[in-house]
């Protein structure tokens, strides 16, 4: 993936308040999950960033498209990852859960897909 072709994921408000607390989950577990380590402490900054970007868009804002860098597409495909498998492991199943989370499931395939 070269700079000029700068994958764009377009998605709709509640996606984007929905990412916005997987990536603030994922940054309040991380330091408690991982040791301290410069790798972590760069995965932190990446997240908090791609975080600020998020919360920079306006709520009012018509349509949502988020312009990522590879190293940000693999920063969401983690938080997502470990957000589905926090609440597997902690929440009561459901079939309203897991239909949350097979559909984030589906984004973190699509946003890995993105990379190729």
């Amino acid at each position: 993936m070269n700079q000029e072709n700068i994958p764009t994921l377009p998605m709709s408000l509640n996606d984007l308040q929905a990412l916005r607390a997987i990536l603030q989950s994922y940054l309040a577990l991380l330091p408690r999950k991982v040791p301290p380590s410069r790798k972590r402490d760069e995965e932190m900054a990446l997240a908090r960033r791609l975080y600020l970007r998020m919360t920079g868009i306006p709520a009012q804002a018509l349509e949502v498209r988020l312009n990522l860098t590879a190293a940000e597409i693999q920063a969401l495909g983690k938080a997502i990852a470990g957000f589905c498998a926090f609440v597997r492991q902690k929440v009561p199943a459901s079939s309203e859960w897991e239909e949350t989370l097979e559909s984030l499931e589906r984004l973190r395939q699509h946003l890995l897909a993105m990379l190729k």
